[in-house]
């Protein structure tokens, strides 16, 4: 009788173990995203912010939201957030200020600004699994890079751009940055889409 009550006392501490190595997910919120879920992400980046719906737009644009981010302080744009729900995929756009502007998305900030979006998308492995495989892979693998062809220079212009995207678990994740001087190695990132099926919403 002992042996049998060790033996199931050592099978319960094994399931208790194996549960325990589970991967847990981020919890994915409602979609389309509420001015909450942004509120939360911007918390964790730890910036104070105003978030306004632009509901002319999402009038419009039927099924989806469309925030604008201001920083608190200076009333200077911070990002903008569209996000939509369409047959039980969803999708994220966030653009982030030209390089040109106030709060540009530098190598300094890639992290947060990665980060800020994993969390708004969910369903990741971790908040830092993006940017981890960004980090690891960009300008090395499923990179591409081009140059401007129109010849103009202005301090509106860059001179190159480009596009990280691959698939991480089974999510399409793609960040898109400028350089605004091929002599130079800074580049800001000016956008960042994630989307559960990306075909659902290719054709809009």
């Amino acid at each position: 009788m002992k042996k049998y009550i060790s033996y199931l006392l050592a099978v319960t501490i094994y399931l208790g173990l194996l549960s325990g190595c589970k991967k847990q997910t981020l919890p994915v919120p409602e979609y389309p995203l509420k001015s909450d879920t942004i509120a939360e992400a911007l918390q964790e980046w730890g910036l104070s912010c105003i978030i306004e719906e632009d509901k002319a737009a999402a009038e419009i644009l039927k099924g989806q939201s469309l925030y604008n981010i201001y920083d608190t302080e200076t009333g200077v744009f911070v990002a903008g957030v569209s996000s939509n729900y369409k047959d039980g995929e969803r999708i994220i756009y966030i653009t982030f200020p030209s390089f040109y502007m106030d709060n540009t998305i530098g190598s300094q900030d890639y992290e947060n600004a990665i980060t800020f979006a994993t969390l708004m998308f969910g369903g990741f492995q971790s908040k830092e699994q993006v940017y981890n495989k960004f980090n690891k892979e960009y300008d090395k693998k499923n990179t591409i890079r081009g140059q401007s062809e129109n010849g103009v220079t202005s301090s509106y212009s860059h001179e190159g751009a480009s596009r990280w995207e691959r698939l991480i678990d089974g999510n399409t994740c793609q960040i898109t940055l400028v350089q605004p001087k091929l002599s130079e190695t800074q580049e800001y990132i000016e956008t960042i889409l994630f989307a559960s099926d990306w075909n659902t919403f290719h054709s809009e």
